[in-house]
């Protein structure tokens, strides 16, 4: 018949490559129940992680064999329990991260730390999210447009900037923000613009800031700057450039805005306008997918050619998504 005698205290998990150990003493023992039966560890115990895979939860148990006490390594949850042992005590658990190596034990009690992902490729890709996640939140934003040029000549497509692509991941997306015409036919900033939330998904969607417009100002006037591109929570849009300049590219991974060309100083001489900030997304799910299609926008390019006696307008940043993966605790593992 089983006998406990104390409360079960875990000796403190550490990590040595390869190795998962438990630190146990003379002086500082540790008590476990397997199946109904306290054992007392005096010394430290160990084993050896075996080869992870990438982004994957594991999970560490005490066994015993004729009653010695022993660790195991395992992906199997609490209720199925390490292969080869009638009974088991769930001491520990924890994840590896996208490189296959050991990241980090899961908490006890409290809140276990967050995995950050950030992607910023522009290569179209697939997320793979570790096991047993409580949830996933998502931060992203779509790229900004392009700004326009600046000149005295007439509107014409190439003296445009174009819109920013889309950011996506899964069923949430991300719009990019407009390009701007040229202001020679009275055009205006490029407009921001914001973005949907599918279902599964709970969160806000924040619109990018509206490209900057710059009014001619006349034959006898002091000739404007370009127009400043439009921001997002991820950062500014580019700055206007002074007259006689070219328009500027905003910081990639903003999803901000192009900025528009400065006009020159010649008469009647209209600035560029500022391209639009993409939309902004922060969402957070408790229904973690298998796997997530994403992809990051490209920003849009600032116009082609100016107009006479003009400069070109710069390109708008591209997008970016950062993934927080919110992990479980041990009491949560516990009941799997």
């Amino acid at each position: 018949m089983g006998q406990i005698l104390f409360t079960d205290k875990i000796g403190q998990l550490t990590y040595s490559n390869p190795n998962v150990n438990m630190l146990s003493s003379i002086s500082s023992p540790s008590y476990i129940t397997i199946g109904g039966q306290q054992y007392t560890v005096t010394a430290n115990l160990s084993v050896s992680t075996g080869s992870l895979t990438a982004n994957n939860l594991y999970f560490v148990y005490a066994v015993q064999t004729a009653g010695v006490v022993s660790l195991a390594v395992s992906t199997n949850v609490n209720s199925i329990g390490p292969a080869g042992f009638a009974s088991w005590k769930l001491i520990g658990a924890f994840y590896s991260d996208a490189s296959s190596i050991f990241n980090a034990f899961v908490s006890k009690s409290s809140i276990t730390p967050s995995t950050f992902n950030v992607i910023t490729s522009t290569t179209p890709g697939t997320y793979t999210p570790p096991p047993r996640l409580s949830a996933l939140r998502v931060r992203m934003v779509a790229a900004g447009g392009g700004g326009s040029a600046s000149g005295q000549s007439a509107n014409t497509g190439n003296h445009n900037g174009s819109p920013g692509g889309n950011t996506t991941f899964g069923t949430l997306t991300a719009t990019g923000g407009n390009g701007c015409n040229s202001a020679v036919n009275g055009g205006d900033g490029g407009g921001g613009n914001g973005g949907t939330i599918g279902s599964g998904w709970s969160g806000e969607v924040i619109v990018g800031s509206n490209g900057q417009t710059y009014a001619f100002s006349g034959t006898n006037a002091i000739y404007p700057n370009g127009g400043d591109g439009g921001g997002t929570p991820f950062g500014e849009g580019a700055k206007g450039t002074g007259y006689n300049g070219v328009g500027k590219a905003a910081q990639a991974n903003t999803g901000g805005g192009g900025g528009g060309g400065g006009a020159n100083e010649v008469s009647n001489s209209y600035s560029g306008l500022g391209g639009g900030g993409g939309g902004y997304i922060d969402a957070t799910t408790n229904l973690v997918l298998s796997s997530y299609s994403f992809g990051v926008g490209v920003g849009g390019a600032g116009s082609v050619s100016a107009g006479s006696n003009g400069n070109v307008g710069g390109a708008g940043g591209s997008g970016k998504i950062i993934i927080e993966e919110i992990k479980p605790n041990l009491e949560q593992l516990k009941d799997l």
